[in-house]
C-alpha cells in the first residue's frame, strides 16, 4: 500500500528514505515532511485495486518503498535484487536490497494475489467494495466518526470508481526506465 500512495500523483505519499543528507538532523520531526492523505478512504481503496489489478506491470515493475517511483526490474537500481528475471511480483525488501520479497510467495500464491487483486477491482465497480471490505472495514460504520450519526449507506459510486480524468491520470503514470 505504501508503494502505491507513492506513485499516485492523487496521493503523493512522499519518500521517507531516509537520505545522506538528512545524517546531520537532530531528530526524525526535523527532516520528515508532513503528510495528509486527499483521498477519502474508499477512494484510496479503489484506486489501489485499479492500480495493482491494471496499471501496475506486474513481473516487471518492482515495489520499491525505498526508491517511492515507478522503476523496472531490469533497472540498475536493482542489479543485486534475486530474481528480477522471473515475471512474477517483484518486491524488494528496503533494508536487504538483494532479497525480493516474492520469495515467500509459491507460483500458485502467487496467481491467487492477482487474481484476488483483479477481483476486488471489479467488486468495486460493480458492488462499491470487495468482499471483506465491508463498511466497517472501509470505517463506515455507525459511529465510526464518534458522532453516533449515520454514516452514509455506501460511498458515492462516481467517487469510488473514479472520474474518468482521474484513472487516465493513474494510467498514465510512466515507469522509469532501465539505466544503462
Amino acid at each position: 500500500a505504501i508503494y502505491y500512495m507513492q506513485v499516485d500523483p492523487w496521493v503523493g505519499l512522499p519518500c521517507l528514505q531516509v537520505r545522506e543528507s538528512y545524517a546531520g538532523a537532530r531528530s526524525r520531526d526535523t527532516y520528515l515532511p508532513e503528510f495528509v492523505c486527499p483521498l477519502l478512504l474508499p477512494d484510496l481503496v479503489a484506486r489501489f485495486f485499479l492500480f495493482y489489478s491494471e496499471i501496475f506491470a506486474w513481473g516487471r515493475e518492482v515495489v520499491s518503498v525505498r526508491l517511492g517511483h515507478r522503476s523496472l526490474a531490469d533497472g540498475a537500481s536493482f542489479r543485486a535484487l534475486a530474481h528480477r528475471e522471473v515475471p512474477w511480483i517483484h518486491i524488494e525488501d528496503p533494508c536487504e536490497l538483494d532479497r525480493n520479497l516474492n520469495c515467500v510467495l509459491g507460483s500458485l500464491e502467487e496467481k491467487r494475489l492477482r487474481v484476488a487483486i483483479c477481483g476486488a477491482r471489479v467488486a468495486i465497480q460493480i458492488q462499491g467494495a470487495p468482499i471483506g471490505l465491508g463498511r466497517l472495514s472501509l470505517g463506515l460504520a455507525a459511529g465510526s466518526d464518534g458522532s453516533g450519526a449515520e454514516p452514509r449507506a455506501e460511498p458515492r459510486a462516481d467517487r469510488v470508481r473514479g472520474s474518468s480524468m482521474a484513472t487516465d491520470r493513474l494510467r498514465a503514470l510512466p515507469i522509469a526506465p532501465a539505466a544503462p
